[in-house]
């Protein structure tokens, strides 16, 4: 497989990845109870929960320092320069990579509304087929070039920000039953943002979609 080839399969799997994360986000938050969710893993129970206001003190802290040590590294670039020392040395121009999404997502709203006038009438059930299968293949494209800017921008100062922020509001939020209590309790289940982020890869992408879920819910 050639250099093209792999840039291209690779592109595919981070597609399927982002889709699917996408499907998953909708399909926990009906997982949401009283702004909980429960779950088990390695005979532990769990529960992820919307932060309370002592614990959001603590990340908009952690952010803010996250934010002070990214401003401190020379080595780190802001999605502007990023962009325009791409665009100096002739390669890819985000700008137009933006354009075509804007494009692409105004031809996804203009088959949303033909296929809701289809199903507000007679619907036809092959003209409403083709129009989902549109969107869907626009919804795909839309999604092929929003990987192709995150893989540009992913070092970048802002880019670093948020995927810290996610994180760190995943470990903030989550909790364990506690083994030593008679009746049902539950307390803080990792020490440290780093002990999360040592746990099984599984656990860790499980408990930052279900925080993801959860605020996405109360947004």
């Amino acid at each position: 497989m050639d250099d093209l080839e792999l840039m291209k399969s690779q592109e595919a799997q981070n597609i399927a990845k982002k889709l699917t994360e996408q499907y998953q986000l909708s399909k926990v938050v009906e997982m949401i109870k009283d702004n909980k969710i429960y779950f088990d893993h390695d005979k532990i129970k769990y529960r992820v929960r919307l932060l309370n206001s002592k614990e959001k003190d603590e990340y908009y802290e952690a952010i803010s320092k996250k934010h002070s040590q990214l401003l401190k590294d020379e080595n780190v670039l802001s999605e502007k320069m990023i962009i325009k020392k791409y665009r100096e040395k002739g390669l890819i121009d985000i700008n137009d990579l933006d354009e075509e999404i804007k494009k692409i997502n105004a031809n996804i709203n203009e088959y949303r509304m033909k296929l809701g006038e289809e199903l507000s009438g007679n619907a036809n059930k092959e003209i409403c087929e083709k129009y989902k299968s549109k969107i869907q293949e626009l919804f795909v494209e839309s999604y092929g070039i929003e990987i192709r800017k995150q893989n540009i921008l992913f070092t970048s100062f802002e880019e670093q920000l948020r995927n810290f922020g996610t994180k760190y509001l995943a470990y903030l939020s989550v909790e364990k039953e506690n083994p030593e209590s008679e009746k049902e309790e539950y307390i803080k289940a990792f020490k440290t943002l780093d002990d999360f982020l040592v746990q099984e890869e599984e656990l860790v992408g499980k408990i930052i979609l279900y925080s993801k879920a959860i605020q996405s819910a109360n947004n």
